[in-house]
């Protein structure tokens, strides 16, 4: 499971890639904790700069779940949420960042982090 702290993803996104992720036997946390950098690295190349502050909250943790392991990509940067829903016309200041930051690294990197996470499954 992917669970995204401090910002807000359409529910139907995560709610699909999560479906993927469960569908994973034998997830591990080495799996999921490299899920996760995958997802926060994207994010933090797309994330608007000004001071560097709202890239620099970024982070990872492994949390458990009732379906075995997950992991919570979030930001802890106040203004994350807001940043993170501005319009598309808004002028950020470094060419290729803007809103829906979080949102795009999931969607444009899911494909990496499905067979990130089966790599690492064990085999039963």
């Amino acid at each position: 499971m992917i669970s995204i702290t401090g910002v807000t993803i359409k529910s139907n996104i995560l709610e699909k890639f999560n479906k993927q992720v469960l569908a994973i036997k034998g997830r591990t946390k080495a799996g999921m904790w490299k899920a996760g950098l995958i997802i926060k690295a994207a994010s933090i190349k797309y994330t608007p700069w000004k001071t560097g502050n709202l890239a620099g909250s970024a982070y990872v943790q492994i949390i458990d779940t009732p379906h075995g392991p997950g992991v919570e990509i979030g930001y802890t940067a106040s203004y994350a949420p807001y940043v993170h829903e501005m319009p598309d016309f808004f002028n950020f200041t470094k060419p290729g960042t803007g809103p829906k930051f979080l949102q795009r690294a999931i969607y444009e990197n899911r494909e990496r982090v499905l067979r990130t996470i089966e790599q690492e499954a064990r085999i039963r």
